[in-house]
């Protein structure tokens, strides 16, 4: 099963990339080096999960808390519906 890694960046939308990968077996999916690389990620770092029937959204973070997770669901919107995407 396929699926797209999207590296959202809301506040310059031409800062956006576009890869592909696979679900393991075991669910993982692993983000290509290119944007691990752009992001700075290491192994331990938290992600944000946001997901719809249609999309997965992941948002580097610290952590996250309640008001920061309804901002992020509202920019998410914004951009999955400019990109032809449903959440």
């Amino acid at each position: 099963m396929f699926s797209i890694c999207l590296n959202i960046v809301f506040e310059n939308m031409s800062n956006i990339s576009i890869d592909t990968t696979k679900l393991s077996t075991k669910g993982q999916v692993i983000i290509p080096v290119d944007i691990r690389n752009k992001l700075a990620l290491e192994p331990g770092h938290k992600l944000f999960v946001l997901a719809s029937e249609e999309a997965i959204i992941l948002q580097k973070t610290a952590s996250i808390d309640q008001e920061e997770q309804s901002s992020f669901l509202q920019k998410a919107k914004i951009l999955a519906r400019k990109m032809g995407l449903n959440l």
